[in-house]
This record gives structure tokens, sequence and C-alpha cells, in this order.
């Protein structure tokens, strides 16, 4: 049963959720005319609102939470980056406020609202609400897509620093061009980037609220509409990474659903199975990866220098990392061709990215959440943060909000949250 403070605890979380998505690089976020630096605060200031919003209603709804223990969690953790990046700064005079915001501030912020909303139960709606706003997102951009895709005029533009300072043409503010067509499986496709300053980028959000709807919602009477939708507008971001990953979700989700009815089959029926799976399972990924290769020659052979640049740098300095930011190292040891005026130069490899700036010691701090979900044989946590893994594997998203409240949130769903609570409606506010 909803009331006046539930109504009012949704749109708050729509409002964060909006939040959360719109800063993983979105035009706005990386506009120079819309004071990017003071957007960056958006999101702690909305998580600090939402927080609040739910100590307040657990006390007017005799909720009980576990504040001595977030503030042994919150307390450790800030210890330990303390003593890191201390030793981090000897490497490399980092960004003093980027650094203090992004792993300081923001993740105590988010293991503050992640304890709590499992304690409140309201650990699903948060989800829900991401999943629905970027639906809303998705359905947005396939209508602009489509009229770009018959040549409907742009009426727009916005000035953006992303790779390089230039304009992005789009639709009335509220959809982007920002990259140009792309080949997809013969046909060539506008690709869909939304509100995005890159279609990876897009193909990003919508993959963390792919992966969130198919395994953590229920299968209400919209869930295969989100699903679909999702899946769809992946598509047409022509993003290999978002593709790759919204297909391994897919057949995982399928192998878990049908775990029970596979292992009371006999041998002869188990084996045919996996073997014929196995088979579609790699022709589906090979066809992704030649159609990747066939259309996206030049990023492929960008992404092997990111690989061999990315590697050297971290083998500088394995343990401690080179530094917070230390983006110069990495670009040293790029390819010459890469350096000239008008080269490519950006890193796309996230998980390299991360060990070079902080070693193996900042690694672990992503891996976390992995760790606990395998203490705890929880294994749709696992293969959930698996795909994360993967997506910080391909993707340069390892800066990008959502996927640090995707870390916090899937701790905070192993220390603070009972199987059932994200799942499950098991209280008449949830």
């Amino acid at each position: 049963m909803e009331t006046k403070d539930t109504k009012l605890l949704l749109v708050i979380e729509m409002l964060l959720a909006l939040c959360l998505l719109l800063s993983n690089y979105s035009v706005y976020f990386v506009s120079p005319n819309l004071f990017p630096k003071v957007l960056r605060l958006v999101v702690p200031v909305m998580t600090g609102v939402a927080f609040l919003a739910y100590v307040i209603f657990a006390n007017r709804y005799n909720y009980k939470l576990p504040i001595k223990k977030l503030f042994i969690i919150s307390g450790s953790y800030a210890f330990l980056m303390t003593l890191f990046l201390g030793v981090n700064y000897f490497y490399y005079r980092f960004h003093l406020l980027h650094t203090v915001l992004f792993y300081y501030v923001i993740p105590i912020l988010f293991i503050f609202f992640g304890g709590v909303s499992f304690s409140i139960y309201r650990a699903k709606n948060i989800l829900r609400a991401i999943v629905r706003m970027t639906c809303l997102l998705a359905l947005l951009s396939l209508f602009f897509w489509i009229l770009a895709e018959v040549n409907f005029p742009v009426d727009d533009y916005l000035f953006i620093d992303w790779g390089s300072k230039h304009n992005v043409f789009g639709f009335y503010g509220l959809h982007f061009l920002a990259q140009e067509p792309a080949g997809f499986f013969g046909l060539n496709l506008i690709r869909n980037t939304g509100l995005y300053a890159e279609a990876p980028m897009f193909s990003f959000v919508l993959s963390v609220s792919f992966v969130f709807n198919l395994f953590y919602l229920q299968k209400d009477i919209s869930y295969r509409f989100r699903n679909g939708l999702l899946l769809v507008t992946i598509f047409t971001t022509v993003s290999t990474t978002g593709i790759l990953i919204a297909f391994l979700a897919i057949f995982g989700k399928f192998i878990g659903d049908h775990h029970k009815f596979y292992t009371n089959l006999s041998k002869r029926l188990r084996f045919l199975i996996a073997f014929f799976g196995s088979f579609t399972l790699l022709i589906g990924l090979g066809g992704i990866l030649i159609n990747k290769l066939n259309t996206f020659q030049g990023s492929v052979s960008i992404r092997s220098d990111d690989i061999h640049a990315g590697f050297s740098a971290f083998s500088k300095s394995p343990f401690f990392g080179n530094g917070i930011g230390n983006l110069h190292l990495i670009k040293r040891l790029m390819a010459s061709y890469r350096l000239i005026p008008g080269g490519n130069n950006g890193f796309s490899i996230g998980i390299l990215e991360v060990m070079v700036y902080g070693g193996i010691l900042l690694l672990l701090f992503y891996l976390v959440p992995l760790f606990l979900a395998v203490l705890r044989k929880d294994y749709r946590d696992l293969f959930v943060m698996l795909l994360m893994l993967l997506l910080l594997s391909l993707a340069i998203v390892n800066e990008a909000p959502l996927y640090l409240f995707v870390l916090v949130f899937m701790f905070c769903k192993e220390i603070f949250g009972d199987r059932t609570s994200v799942y499950t409606s098991s209280t008449a506010v949830d």
C-alpha cells in the first residue's frame, strides 16, 4: 500500500536514478558551457538527499538501521583509502578535488545509502527506478533515432569537450547525433547515442539496466517489454561491448532458470544440450567479433595498442600503481601515429586504467563485491559481477558514477541485504 511518504520516496529515487544515468558522460555533463565542475556534485548531493529521506522514513516507521555497522565499514574504507592514496600521491600529484570526490565522498555516501535501502526494503525500488528511467531514455532515443534514419533535419546543437572540443547536433536538446554512422552486419546505421557523448557510454547505461532488469526485478506485466526495449536500443548503438554483455546475460539467465531441469536429464541429453548450447554461444560470439573486425578495424588496432601501452605502464609499478589520473604515462607508451595532431589518443580499457593508476591494490577495490559473492556462494550475484568485470575490461567505465554505484550496491547486498530483500516485496511499504 502506497502512502504519501512512499510516493515522495519514489520521486526522490527517480531523480537519483536520472542523475546517476546522465552523469556517465552525457553531453550535458561534458559541455564546457554547462558548468561541468558544478554538475559533478549532482550525484553526491542527490545521494545525500535520498539517504536523509530514507533515514526520516525509517524513523517514522520504526525501522532499525545498522548505523554502527555503516560507520565501521565506511570508516574502515576511508582509513584504507587514505593509506593507499597517501602512498599513491608520491608517484603522481593527482587532482585533489576529483580524487576526494570520487574515492571518498561518493563511495561513502553510496555505502550509507545502500545499507539503509536494504534495511528499509527499498533496494528493489532504486533498481526499478534506474531501469524505468533508462527505459524512458531508450524510448526517447529510439524515436529520434528513427527520425535521424529518415533524414529528418536536426534543429539544435551543443558544444562538448569529448576527445576534442566540437559541436554535436541533435533534436530539441533531447537527442544528439554524437558519432558517425557505422556498419552493422551489412547495414549502414546511424549510431544511437541518445543523450551521451558517444554510443559506448549509452550502451553501458543500457547494458547495466538490462542486467538489473533481467536478473533482479520481478516478472510483472512490463518485464518482457522492458527487456525487449533495452535490447533493441543496445543494438541501435552498434556497440559490440553492449551486444556482447546482453548476449551473455541472456545465456546466463537461461542456464540459471533451467538448471534444475537440466540436472534431472540423462547424461546423454545433458551432453547434447551442453554441446549445442556451447556451439550456439560460440557462433554468436564469433559473429559479433567478425562484425567488429570488419566494421571497426581501426578500433581493433587501437584497442590492441591500448593493451600494450596499458600493460607496459602497469609493469612500472604493479603494486601501488603510477598515480591516480596519470594518463600521461599511458600516452607516452602509445604508438606514435596516435599522438600526432588529430590522432586517437584516448584510452579505452577501464580495468587496465585502474591497474595503471592504482596497481593491484586499487584493482582489489573493484573486485570486492565479486569476492563476497563467491564467499556467499550466490551464483546469481557472481555472474552479474563477472558481467560487470567484463564491462570494465572492454570499456572505460572505471570512473563512471553508475559503475561505482553498482559496485557499492552489490557490496551492500552481500553485507546488509538478506537473499530475498531485492527480489520480493516483503513489506507493505515496498
